[in-house]
Protein backbone atom coordinates (compact mmCIF):
# COMPACT_ATOMS: atom_id res chain seq x y z
CA UNK A 1 0.00 0.00 0.00
CA UNK A 2 1.51 3.35 -1.22
CA UNK A 3 2.20 5.57 1.75
CA UNK A 4 0.14 8.56 1.83
CA UNK A 5 1.59 12.67 1.97
CA UNK A 6 0.56 15.60 3.80
CA UNK A 7 1.47 19.44 2.20
CA UNK A 8 2.46 21.51 4.88
CA UNK A 9 0.94 24.77 4.73
CA UNK A 10 3.24 26.84 7.01
CA UNK A 11 5.08 29.98 7.10
CA UNK A 12 8.98 29.65 6.37
CA UNK A 13 10.78 32.91 6.81
CA UNK A 14 14.48 33.26 5.88
CA UNK A 15 17.08 30.90 7.12
CA UNK A 16 17.76 31.30 10.47
CA UNK A 17 15.02 34.08 11.19
CA UNK A 18 12.68 33.94 14.02
CA UNK A 19 9.40 32.75 11.91
CA UNK A 20 11.72 29.73 10.27
CA UNK A 21 12.95 27.96 13.28
CA UNK A 22 9.59 28.61 15.05
CA UNK A 23 8.31 26.68 11.37
CA UNK A 24 10.95 24.23 12.27
CA UNK A 25 9.76 23.58 15.99
CA UNK A 26 6.00 22.90 14.82
CA UNK A 27 7.23 20.64 12.07
CA UNK A 28 9.72 18.46 13.81
CA UNK A 29 8.12 18.47 17.47
CA UNK A 30 4.42 18.12 16.55
CA UNK A 31 3.47 17.94 12.55
CA UNK A 32 5.90 15.08 11.63
CA UNK A 33 5.50 13.40 14.99
CA UNK A 34 1.87 12.96 14.14
CA UNK A 35 1.85 12.31 10.50
CA UNK A 36 4.55 9.68 11.07
CA UNK A 37 2.10 8.18 13.53
CA UNK A 38 -0.29 7.62 10.91
CA UNK A 39 1.91 6.92 8.65
CA UNK A 40 1.56 9.72 6.61
CA UNK A 41 4.81 11.93 4.72
CA UNK A 42 5.38 15.40 5.29
CA UNK A 43 6.49 17.60 2.51
CA UNK A 44 6.58 21.60 3.36
CA UNK A 45 7.20 23.83 -0.12
CA UNK A 46 10.93 24.10 1.22
CA UNK A 47 11.71 20.50 1.26
CA UNK A 48 10.24 19.69 -2.07
CA UNK A 49 12.94 18.25 -4.43
CA UNK A 50 10.60 18.09 -7.96
CA UNK A 51 11.82 20.28 -11.03
CA UNK A 52 9.54 22.95 -11.63
CA UNK A 53 8.05 26.52 -10.64
CA UNK A 54 7.52 26.37 -7.08
CA UNK A 55 3.87 28.05 -7.58
CA UNK A 56 2.60 25.41 -9.99
CA UNK A 57 4.08 22.66 -7.16
CA UNK A 58 2.54 24.01 -4.36
CA UNK A 59 -1.38 23.77 -6.23
CA UNK A 60 -0.23 20.52 -7.10
CA UNK A 61 0.67 19.40 -3.64
CA UNK A 62 -2.54 21.17 -1.99
CA UNK A 63 -4.69 19.24 -5.04
CA UNK A 64 -3.19 16.08 -4.83
CA UNK A 65 -1.71 15.13 -1.62
CA UNK A 66 -3.66 12.91 0.41
CA UNK A 67 -4.43 16.25 2.97
CA UNK A 68 -2.98 19.44 4.13
CA UNK A 69 -2.16 20.46 7.09
CA UNK A 70 -2.08 24.36 7.93
CA UNK A 71 -0.09 26.59 10.45
CA UNK A 72 -2.09 29.56 10.60
CA UNK A 73 0.65 31.45 13.38
CA UNK A 74 1.60 34.86 12.23
CA UNK A 75 -1.33 35.35 9.83
CA UNK A 76 0.94 35.17 7.25
CA UNK A 77 -0.71 35.91 3.52
CA UNK A 78 1.06 33.27 1.42
CA UNK A 79 -0.66 30.82 4.50
CA UNK A 80 -3.78 32.11 3.94
CA UNK A 81 -3.39 32.52 0.10
CA UNK A 82 -2.84 28.64 0.06
CA UNK A 83 -5.97 27.93 2.87
CA UNK A 84 -8.47 29.43 0.33
CA UNK A 85 -6.98 27.12 -2.32
CA UNK A 86 -7.30 24.24 0.10
CA UNK A 87 -11.05 25.51 1.34
CA UNK A 88 -11.95 25.64 -2.18
CA UNK A 89 -11.13 22.24 -3.00
CA UNK A 90 -12.69 20.99 -0.65
CA UNK A 91 -9.20 18.88 0.88
CA UNK A 92 -9.46 17.63 4.41
CA UNK A 93 -7.61 19.72 6.29
CA UNK A 94 -5.76 19.73 9.83
CA UNK A 95 -5.30 23.67 11.29
CA UNK A 96 -3.47 24.70 14.01
CA UNK A 97 -2.32 28.15 15.42
CA UNK A 98 -0.17 29.23 18.65
CA UNK A 99 -2.25 29.86 21.82
CA UNK A 100 -3.59 33.03 22.52
CA UNK A 101 -3.45 33.98 18.47
CA UNK A 102 -6.83 35.30 16.96
CA UNK A 103 -8.46 32.31 14.76
CA UNK A 104 -9.52 33.85 11.87
CA UNK A 105 -13.26 34.08 10.85
CA UNK A 106 -13.07 31.56 7.60
CA UNK A 107 -12.04 28.94 9.11
CA UNK A 108 -14.67 28.64 12.62
CA UNK A 109 -16.03 25.46 10.61
CA UNK A 110 -12.66 23.85 11.40
CA UNK A 111 -11.39 22.55 14.71
CA UNK A 112 -8.45 24.09 14.91
CA UNK A 113 -5.45 22.78 16.96
CA UNK A 114 -4.51 25.97 19.81
CA UNK A 115 -0.47 24.48 20.45
CA UNK A 116 1.88 25.69 22.82
CA UNK A 117 5.97 25.31 22.26
CA UNK A 118 6.14 24.79 26.44
CA UNK A 119 9.04 22.00 27.40
CA UNK A 120 6.02 19.46 28.98
CA UNK A 121 4.45 19.86 25.90
CA UNK A 122 6.80 18.62 24.02
CA UNK A 123 8.03 16.26 26.17
CA UNK A 124 4.35 14.66 26.73
CA UNK A 125 3.26 14.98 22.79
CA UNK A 126 -0.04 16.79 23.86
CA UNK A 127 -0.41 18.49 20.79
CA UNK A 128 1.21 15.10 18.37
CA UNK A 129 -1.60 13.73 20.08
CA UNK A 130 -4.01 16.10 19.28
CA UNK A 131 -3.11 16.13 15.47
CA UNK A 132 -3.21 12.70 15.23
CA UNK A 133 -6.70 12.69 16.05
CA UNK A 134 -7.38 15.33 13.92
CA UNK A 135 -5.91 13.44 10.76
CA UNK A 136 -7.37 10.19 11.83
CA UNK A 137 -10.32 11.71 11.34
CA UNK A 138 -9.72 13.87 8.14
CA UNK A 139 -8.76 10.75 6.74
CA UNK A 140 -11.56 8.76 7.88
CA UNK A 141 -13.79 7.18 5.22
CA UNK A 142 -16.97 8.57 5.96
CA UNK A 143 -15.17 12.48 6.66
CA UNK A 144 -17.04 15.67 4.06
CA UNK A 145 -14.79 18.33 4.74
CA UNK A 146 -16.79 21.42 5.98
CA UNK A 147 -18.24 22.85 2.83
CA UNK A 148 -17.81 27.09 3.08
CA UNK A 149 -21.06 27.56 0.39
CA UNK A 150 -23.29 26.27 -1.17
CA UNK A 151 -22.02 27.09 -4.11
CA UNK A 152 -19.74 23.59 -4.45
CA UNK A 153 -23.35 22.24 -4.82
CA UNK A 154 -23.29 22.18 -8.41
CA UNK A 155 -25.94 20.85 -10.08
CA UNK A 156 -24.57 19.44 -13.74
CA UNK A 157 -26.70 22.21 -15.56
CA UNK A 158 -24.66 24.23 -13.88
CA UNK A 159 -21.44 22.83 -14.12
CA UNK A 160 -20.56 24.97 -17.46
CA UNK A 161 -20.78 28.33 -15.47
CA UNK A 162 -19.11 27.88 -12.63
CA UNK A 163 -15.76 29.76 -13.42
CA UNK A 164 -15.14 33.33 -13.35
CA UNK A 165 -12.52 35.59 -15.55
CA UNK A 166 -9.68 37.14 -14.73
CA UNK A 167 -10.13 40.83 -15.49
CA UNK A 168 -8.30 44.51 -15.07
CA UNK A 169 -9.47 46.51 -12.60
CA UNK A 170 -12.32 48.85 -13.43
CA UNK A 171 -10.35 52.91 -14.02
CA UNK A 172 -11.73 55.28 -11.94
CA UNK A 173 -14.18 56.84 -14.30
CA UNK A 174 -16.20 53.54 -14.87
CA UNK A 175 -15.56 52.76 -11.31
CA UNK A 176 -17.74 56.23 -10.41
CA UNK A 177 -20.24 55.26 -13.12
CA UNK A 178 -21.16 51.68 -11.47
CA UNK A 179 -20.49 53.50 -8.03
CA UNK A 180 -23.20 55.94 -8.95
CA UNK A 181 -25.82 53.83 -10.83
CA UNK A 182 -25.78 50.92 -8.88
CA UNK A 183 -28.73 49.57 -6.88
CA UNK A 184 -27.00 47.63 -4.66
CA UNK A 185 -23.92 47.32 -3.45
CA UNK A 186 -21.29 45.17 -0.76
CA UNK A 187 -17.66 45.84 -0.68
CA UNK A 188 -15.16 43.40 1.65
CA UNK A 189 -11.98 45.07 1.92
CA UNK A 190 -8.64 44.87 4.20
CA UNK A 191 -8.38 48.89 3.62
CA UNK A 192 -10.10 49.68 0.96
CA UNK A 193 -7.03 51.68 -0.62
CA UNK A 194 -6.40 49.45 -3.69
CA UNK A 195 -9.25 47.10 -4.64
CA UNK A 196 -12.32 49.15 -4.15
CA UNK A 197 -10.32 53.05 -3.81
CA UNK A 198 -12.07 54.44 -1.15
CA UNK A 199 -9.30 56.87 -0.31
CA UNK A 200 -10.41 59.20 -3.78
CA UNK A 201 -13.44 61.75 -3.13
CA UNK A 202 -14.78 61.02 -6.23
CA UNK A 203 -15.34 57.45 -5.65
CA UNK A 204 -16.42 58.01 -2.29
CA UNK A 205 -19.22 60.69 -3.90
CA UNK A 206 -20.58 58.43 -6.40
CA UNK A 207 -20.59 55.18 -3.51
CA UNK A 208 -22.90 57.43 -1.50
CA UNK A 209 -25.13 58.99 -4.16
CA UNK A 210 -27.96 56.99 -3.00
CA UNK A 211 -30.36 58.51 -5.46
CA UNK A 212 -30.92 55.30 -6.96
CA UNK A 213 -29.23 52.44 -4.10
CA UNK A 214 -31.57 50.23 -2.03
CA UNK A 215 -28.41 48.98 0.25
CA UNK A 216 -24.72 50.02 0.61
CA UNK A 217 -22.57 47.86 2.68
CA UNK A 218 -18.87 48.43 3.53
CA UNK A 219 -16.93 46.09 5.21
CA UNK A 220 -13.25 47.20 6.56
CA UNK A 221 -10.51 45.71 9.01
CA UNK A 222 -10.60 47.30 12.63
CA UNK A 223 -7.23 49.09 12.68
CA UNK A 224 -7.58 48.80 16.59
CA UNK A 225 -7.78 44.91 16.62
CA UNK A 226 -4.97 42.66 16.86
CA UNK A 227 -5.70 40.67 14.00
CA UNK A 228 -5.31 43.47 11.61
CA UNK A 229 -2.86 45.31 13.58
CA UNK A 230 -0.59 42.00 12.77
CA UNK A 231 -1.14 42.33 9.32
CA UNK A 232 0.91 45.43 8.99
CA UNK A 233 3.28 44.80 11.56
CA UNK A 234 4.25 41.21 10.68
CA UNK A 235 7.06 42.25 8.55
CA UNK A 236 5.47 40.44 5.38
CA UNK A 237 5.64 43.57 3.28
CA UNK A 238 2.20 45.18 3.87
CA UNK A 239 2.70 49.16 2.64
CA UNK A 240 2.27 51.10 5.90
CA UNK A 241 1.84 54.33 3.50
CA UNK A 242 -0.48 57.59 4.45
CA UNK A 243 -3.07 55.57 2.30
CA UNK A 244 -2.59 51.99 3.32
CA UNK A 245 -0.99 51.88 6.94
CA UNK A 246 -3.28 51.54 10.19
CA UNK A 247 -3.21 55.28 10.65
CA UNK A 248 -4.72 55.54 6.85
CA UNK A 249 -7.44 52.74 7.65
CA UNK A 250 -8.41 54.64 10.73
CA UNK A 251 -8.55 58.05 8.73
CA UNK A 252 -10.56 56.21 6.07
CA UNK A 253 -13.15 54.89 8.89
CA UNK A 254 -13.78 58.37 9.80
CA UNK A 255 -14.20 59.03 6.52
CA UNK A 256 -17.07 56.80 5.99
CA UNK A 257 -18.76 57.58 9.41
CA UNK A 258 -18.83 61.04 8.62
CA UNK A 259 -20.47 60.49 4.76
CA UNK A 260 -23.27 58.08 6.70
CA UNK A 261 -23.55 60.34 9.55
CA UNK A 262 -24.06 63.60 6.89
CA UNK A 263 -26.51 61.20 4.91
CA UNK A 264 -30.40 62.00 5.08
CA UNK A 265 -31.95 60.23 7.36
CA UNK A 266 -33.76 57.99 4.42
CA UNK A 267 -30.83 57.24 3.43
CA UNK A 268 -28.57 56.13 6.46
CA UNK A 269 -31.01 53.30 7.02
CA UNK A 270 -29.78 51.68 3.84
CA UNK A 271 -25.91 52.00 4.65
CA UNK A 272 -24.26 49.87 6.78
CA UNK A 273 -20.76 50.00 7.41
CA UNK A 274 -18.64 48.36 9.82
CA UNK A 275 -15.22 47.01 11.13
CA UNK A 276 -14.11 43.35 11.13
CA UNK A 277 -11.68 42.40 13.55
CA UNK A 278 -9.65 39.54 11.73
CA UNK A 279 -7.77 38.77 8.15
CA UNK A 280 -10.37 37.89 4.93
CA UNK A 281 -9.28 35.50 2.47
CA UNK A 282 -11.18 37.52 0.11
CA UNK A 283 -11.92 40.90 -1.12
CA UNK A 284 -15.05 41.62 -2.68
CA UNK A 285 -16.58 44.32 -4.51
CA UNK A 286 -20.63 43.34 -5.63
CA UNK A 287 -22.12 46.08 -7.73
CA UNK A 288 -25.89 44.83 -8.71
CA UNK A 289 -25.24 41.16 -10.23
CA UNK A 290 -21.51 41.79 -10.83
CA UNK A 291 -18.90 39.79 -8.46
CA UNK A 292 -15.24 41.07 -8.50
CA UNK A 293 -13.34 39.35 -6.32
CA UNK A 294 -9.57 38.79 -5.26
CA UNK A 295 -7.58 36.06 -2.80
CA UNK A 296 -5.82 37.73 -0.51
CA UNK A 297 -2.14 36.42 0.06
CA UNK A 298 -1.86 35.80 -4.27
CA UNK A 299 0.26 38.95 -3.52
CA UNK A 300 1.62 41.03 -0.92
CA UNK A 301 -1.39 44.23 -1.32
CA UNK A 302 -5.03 42.94 -2.24
CA UNK A 303 -4.83 45.46 -4.85
CA UNK A 304 -2.37 43.61 -6.38
CA UNK A 305 -3.89 40.56 -6.77
CA UNK A 306 -5.50 38.59 -10.08
CA UNK A 307 -9.17 40.23 -9.94
CA UNK A 308 -11.36 37.55 -10.99
CA UNK A 309 -15.10 38.66 -12.39
CA UNK A 310 -18.31 36.48 -12.31
CA UNK A 311 -22.09 37.34 -12.18
CA UNK A 312 -24.83 36.50 -9.70
CA UNK A 313 -25.59 33.27 -12.32
CA UNK A 314 -22.40 31.83 -10.96
CA UNK A 315 -22.29 29.09 -8.48
CA UNK A 316 -19.02 31.08 -7.33
CA UNK A 317 -21.08 34.10 -6.46
CA UNK A 318 -22.47 31.85 -3.77
CA UNK A 319 -19.41 31.62 -1.89
CA UNK A 320 -18.36 34.99 -1.99
CA UNK A 321 -22.07 36.01 -0.46
CA UNK A 322 -21.52 33.51 2.26
CA UNK A 323 -17.61 35.07 2.45
CA UNK A 324 -19.12 38.54 2.97
CA UNK A 325 -21.92 37.40 5.40
CA UNK A 326 -19.37 35.15 7.44
CA UNK A 327 -17.19 37.78 8.15
CA UNK A 328 -20.17 40.79 8.85
CA UNK A 329 -20.99 38.26 11.48
CA UNK A 330 -17.98 39.03 13.30
CA UNK A 331 -17.95 42.45 12.64
CA UNK A 332 -19.07 45.56 14.68
CA UNK A 333 -20.75 48.63 13.16
CA UNK A 334 -18.84 51.59 12.61
CA UNK A 335 -20.56 54.17 14.62
CA UNK A 336 -19.80 52.23 17.58
CA UNK A 337 -16.15 52.20 16.54
CA UNK A 338 -16.51 55.64 16.44
CA UNK A 339 -17.54 56.00 19.58
CA UNK A 340 -15.26 53.77 21.47
CA UNK A 341 -11.94 54.82 19.51
CA UNK A 342 -12.84 58.31 18.47
CA UNK A 343 -15.41 59.83 20.56
CA UNK A 344 -14.87 63.51 19.56
CA UNK A 345 -15.81 62.19 16.00
CA UNK A 346 -18.96 60.91 17.10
Amino acid sequence: MDAKTGFIISPIGAEGSDVRKHADIVLECIIKPALDECGVRSIRADNMDEPGRITEQLINGILNYDLCVAVLTGHNPNVFYELAVAQLALRPLVLLIAKGEVVPFDVKDYRVVEYDLEPISIFKNIWVKEVVKQVQAVLSPGFSPPRIAAAFDIPPSRQKKSGGFIVEPLNDEELQRRYRDARSIRVLNLAGTQFARLGKRANLGSLFDMSQKMLLQILLGDPKSEGVRLRYESGFGEPDTFEAGLAGIERRLISLYVLWKTSEKSHRDKIDIRVFPSYPSVSLIQIDEDYYSAIYGCQLRGGDCPIIHTTAENPYSEFLVAHFNNVQSGSSLLADWVQKYCPDKS
